[in-house]
């Protein structure tokens, strides 16, 4: 019986367990109609995983990053890839492992020799990434306010992502999916920003 169901299990979906950095592999089980991607803590202590997927034709629900606690030898589902209709999709993706959250490096693509913190304690800065409406409304609405901010696109700036995160940790958020647009007053965290008219009223105006 136990064989038959790994044998079923085998059909549906391919196993590949491609990169692995400080004792965290990423393995991706790929089948037909989704793709599922967890990461491994290899190790006796436990890690912290950065993730983000650069997906094409796939849905939104994919471009989401995330950043979970890994228990000692545990293996725990980051994110699930469901491709679209009748699109050709392809995926690649970044992540970063430490053993504490706090020590991930925040050194990354296309980052800014701006002091991230100084930046974020000093300015408005509204967190946007490529395909995000809301973010588009809320800088809009900004605009129509004449209120002076900053745009930081996440997609581009992996610095200010990862520094973002550390932000919301030792704030007291729970959370392993971050919820755009997100924005730092003067160093206050506005996450998730639920009402936009509601949020310059109460914070920017």
């Amino acid at each position: 019986m136990n064989k038959a169901i790994f044998f079923i299990i085998f059909i549906f979906y391919s196993f590949y367990g491609n990169a692995q950095k400080n004792g965290v592999l990423i393995i991706e089980e790929v089948g037909k109609k989704r793709t599922l991607i967890f990461a491994q803590n290899t190790t006796d202590e436990p890690r912290s995983v950065f993730f983000k997927v650069n997906a094409i034709g796939y849905r939104r629900s994919g471009d989401r990053p995330v950043i979970k606690e890994l228990p000692p030898k545990s293996k725990t589902h980051l994110i699930t890839l469901i491709p679209l209709a009748n699109v050709t999709s392809s995926y690649t993706y970044i992540f970063v492992a430490n053993k504490t959250f706090e020590n991930i490096n925040l050194k990354g693509k296309n980052e800014s020799n701006a002091d991230v913190a100084q930046l974020i304690k000093q300015e408005i800065v509204v967190f946007t990434n490529n395909s995000c409406p809301k973010c588009e409304r809320l800088t809009e609405l900004l605009n129509s306010k004449h209120i002076t901010y900053r745009t930081i696109n996440i997609d581009k700036q992996e610095r200010f992502y990862k520094y973002t995160w550390q932000l919301l940790k030792e704030k007291g958020y729970h959370t392993d999916t971050l919820k755009l647009p997100l924005a730092s007053v003067k160093g206050k965290i506005i996450h998730p920003i639920k009402n936009l008219s509601e949020f310059v009223a109460k914070n920017v105006e």
